[in-house]
């Protein structure tokens, strides 16, 4: 696993916690033009973490 993957991680794990933190500031005010846009962070960022898993998965073999 090199450092491009270790920061990539790095960077999509903050984005995952700042768009969760968006949608409970979200939830908390009840603005929907808040909710969304971190809905869709978390959406990216889950995806990209999942594919980045199985990157680091098959280099591990």
């Amino acid at each position: 696993m090199d450092e491009f993957n270790i920061v990539r991680l790095t960077i999509l794990s903050v984005s995952f916690l700042i768009g969760f933190i968006g949608i409970g500031i979200g939830m908390a005010t009840e603005l929907i033009q808040l909710i969304v846009p971190s809905l869709i962070v978390v959406i990216l960022c889950v995806i990209d973490i999942g594919v980045l898993l199985k990157t680091i998965k098959l280099e591990l073999k």
